[in-house]
């Protein structure tokens, strides 16, 4: 019986969850119908040129994963709707692929409640519908994270290293797996007390790190973040809001040292407090997800919805499980973005969280169960007094 129950339990979940599914993405696409976004046509120039037999050049090829989703796309005929289709449709995946993790981090309540949030949360999934990299890479992290759990036979760990690359490749912040995986691994080796592979592991990533952020900032010299720091922009786009640098300005050393990260390092060095000071704005704005610009309503709804989620986030760290180095892979994506957005800028429509926002569902769905299982505890302990 007891198994028959759990069974009917499972249907109905699963039930639910995909309504739910139906109606966030029906409603969704009522909404906003397929659109192109500001960068549509770098991808699609993109994709065309690989249809064409020609790589991708110059900063294009830092979006070589999307490039290549949007030429399968076209090469079959599915066009530019085609496209907002395959991204509605990996959004089912990567909330069967939520539901897992959660269960398997936590408990199968845990699950639920962090797919359904996935699912319900509009802010995620408007951008299903647009012809940018935000709808992919959300959901290729999580599909990557499952991947990473599910790595026990040679042939999935394949498939994982596959999944992971082409994750990288789909924007330039794919770094922010890189850095996620490495923590994990290291992790895991500290774990099982091989201190030595620990120390050559950290030395090589931490080379291949330097390489890749320094190829990307050679293909992005159109973009100057120390001119993003000299201006004081916190939110890009957004002049109103800004800090002033005071004098002097910027040095010959960072002005001419061709390294992005070595100008990011001379700066802070040079102008420590104004950095700091312009690095936690950007933090702030970056998680608090409101914004100057924005209705009244839509900060009011942001705030009711992420505050209560940072708070269970904390609660979900706290909780011990058998999997620490899956949950510290979640952080730690969560982690990379937020220092990825604090060394550069916020984005005006609040973006950068949003692919992150299932990460943080995750973690946040292991603590509410801590909650509702201590308060379920506490009305017990009390009814039981008011009956004795």
């Amino acid at each position: 019986m007891d198994v028959k129950n759990k069974y009917n339990q499972k249907f109905l979940v699963f039930v639910f969850l995909s309504s739910c599914w139906i109606c966030s993405q029906t409603l969704s696409l009522i909404h906003y119908g397929f659109r192109e976004g500001g960068d549509t046509g770098r991808y699609l120039s993109g994709a065309n040129m690989l249809i064409n037999g020609k790589l991708p050049v110059d900063d294009q090829l830092s979006y070589l994963g999307y490039d290549m989703f949007v030429a399968l796309c076209l090469f079959f005929g599915g066009g530019e709707v085609g496209v907002v289709l395959v991204q509605m449709a990996l959004t089912a995946i990567a909330a069967y692929c939520i539901f897992k993790t959660g269960e398997t981090l936590f408990d199968y309540r845990s699950g639920a409640i962090a797919s359904f949030a996935y699912i319900a949360y509009p802010p995620i999934h408007e951008w299903d519908f647009f012809i940018l990299t935000d709808s992919l890479f959300t959901t290729m992290l999580i599909i990557s994270t499952w991947c990473l759990i599910k790595s026990k036979t040679n042939l999935m760990k394949i498939c994982t290293v596959l999944i992971f690359l082409f994750t990288f490749i789909i924007r330039p912040n794919g770094i922010i797996l890189f850095g996620a995986f490495l923590v994990f691994y290291l992790y895991t080796l500290w774990s099982n007390g091989q201190k030595k592979l620990f120390i050559c592991t950290l030395i090589s990533f931490l080379l291949l790190f330097t390489l890749i952020v320094n190829y990307e900032g050679s293909i992005f010299k159109h973009i100057t973040i120390v001119k993003w720091y000299s201006d004081g922009i916190i939110i890009v786009y957004y002049d109103k809001l800004h800090l002033t640098m005071e004098s002097p300005g910027l040095s010959t050393l960072i002005t001419e040292t061709k390294s992005p990260l070595m100008q990011i390092f001379y700066f802070i060095i040079e102008k420590p407090i104004y950095f700091s000071e312009l690095f936690f704005y950007k933090i702030w704005y970056f998680l608090i997800h409101t914004r100057p610009f924005y209705s009244t309503f839509h900060n009011l709804f942001v705030l009711v919805t992420l505050m209560p989620a940072y708070f269970f986030v904390l609660w979900g760290l706290k909780r011990k499980t058998k999997h620490e180095n899956y949950k510290l892979f979640i952080f730690a994506i969560i982690f990379f973005q937020t220092l990825n957005v604090g060394l550069t800028v916020a984005d005006w429509d609040g973006r950068f969280l949003e692919v992150v926002l299932p990460q943080i569902f995750l973690l946040a769905s292991g603590g509410i169960n801590i909650i509702f299982d201590m308060s379920k505890k506490y009305l017990y302990k009390y009814s039981g007094r008011l009956t004795s």
